[in-house]
């Protein structure tokens, strides 16, 4: 019984300690790096910031840049974006890598992207439709989920 307090005891304190760390802290818009500045005032002219925000973590962080719009954009640290949500309007299409926005055009006429996320492993998108696409980091299309 002892055994199974100290773990419970154990467990109450890791999840208090990454819910502490979870907490965005508000940054003003010349905080966001450069790169990530740049890919605003290109993609995004005339849809002003309404709020910033930094989440530190164990892996270095993000940028979370909220649009008057209600679009959404996420940056690594270096400013490469991570996560494009302008849902219902279509992602700006010099965001959306070549291959993907063929890919989409050619099977799907008509339809948009309107989230776009990436990481390590592969690229998904999802069309304005709520069709969800998944791409290899070659670009090729590897799974579709309704």
């Amino acid at each position: 019984m002892k055994k199974v307090s100290l773990f419970l005891l154990s467990l109450m304190m890791t999840s208090a300690v990454f819910a502490a760390g979870d907490d965005d802290k508000p940054i003003r818009a010349e905080e966001l790096p450069a790169k990530a500045r740049q890919l605003l005032s290109t993609h995004f002219t005339g849809d002003p910031i309404r709020f910033a925000t930094l989440d530190n973590d164990w892996f270095g962080g993000t940028y979370e840049v909220h649009l008057q719009s209600g679009s959404e954009v996420e940056f690594t640290k270096e400013g490469e974006w991570v996560a494009i949500d302008t849902e219902p309007r279509p992602v700006p299409e010099g965001l959306i890598p070549a291959p993907i926005l063929k890919e989409v055009t050619d099977r799907f006429p008509g339809r948009t992207i309107t989230k776009i996320d990436r990481d390590r492993r592969d690229y998904e998108a999802e069309l304005d439709n709520g069709l969800e696409l998944k791409f290899n980091l070659k670009f090729e299309l590897i799974g579709i989920d309704d």
